[in-house]
């Protein structure tokens, strides 16, 4: 599969403060999708620990986006 950046893909080999930004603008416009543990060359890096990335996530979206 090949994947590119473009107006409704977002490729991010970690999660950083960016990312509620990220979020925010995809929900402000026609959605999107956002692949973390993929870097800009597009090479599937991976996170350590799908869990705790989970909830990392779920968290940013629960206390740091608001309606």
């Amino acid at each position: 599969m090949f994947i590119d950046e473009d107006n409704k893909i977002e490729l991010k080999e970690i999660i950083n403060n960016t990312l509620p930004k990220e979020i925010v603008a995809f929900l402000n416009t026609d959605g999107g999708t956002i692949y973390i543990g993929i870097n800009k060359n597009r090479t599937v890096i991976g996170v350590d620990n799908m869990d705790d990335s989970l909830r990392v996530i779920s968290d940013i979206i629960t206390d740091r986006i608001s309606p």
